[in-house]
């Protein structure tokens, strides 16, 4: 064995030594990690998808990916629920599925605890789907606004301080 291939060998063994044991097995291999998401196919008209990617283009310091805005949006409303930020005199059900525009098929990456609980999520004593609720949130998404239900979903996450606040 050349000297080269020894020093390689030896750095070989160190790499290994040191590198954290959750992320590669020692066969070379990446570890198998518990499946938590699910795909949910929701159909949705331009309109909808669009109001999504400008949600998403708005604030995307916060979203990486489509995904992340539905998951997100699904979660404020296992959080927050409907009824309180939206009039109740107004009719919440009529223009979801009474559209006449054609509806394109999207999917999405949800873990799978929050389709849980979106399963349980119910409305006017309906239990109601999530693409339903996606449009409903989507739909009455300027009094939700005015009203203060997307503000957790809006907020800057970490606050850098003036340097009033630091003097």
């Amino acid at each position: 064995m050349k000297p080269s291939d020894q020093w390689k060998a030896i750095n070989d063994k160190q790499f290994w030594k040191h590198i954290p044991k959750d992320y590669k097995s020692h066969s070379g291999k990446p570890l198998t990690a518990k499946h938590s998401a699910k795909t949910i196919h929701l159909n949705l008209t331009d309109k909808q998808f669009n109001w999504l990617q400008t949600f998403r283009r708005n604030y995307r310091n916060f979203y990486g990916s489509d995904d992340s805005v539905v998951e997100s949006l699904l979660v404020n409303m296992i959080n927050k629920p409907l009824e309180q930020y939206i009039d109740p005199t107004t009719d919440r059900w009529s223009r979801v599925h009474n559209t006449r525009e054609a509806e394109s098929h999207h999917t999405y990456v949800i873990s799978e605890e929050v389709l849980k609980k979106v399963g349980e999520i119910t409305l006017d004593s309906r239990v109601i789907s999530a693409q339903t609720q996606l449009k409903i949130i989507i739909q009455n998404s300027k009094q939700l606004h005015d009203n203060g239900w997307f503000y957790d979903l809006t907020k800057r996450k970490t606050k850098n301080p003036t340097r009033k606040e630091v003097i």
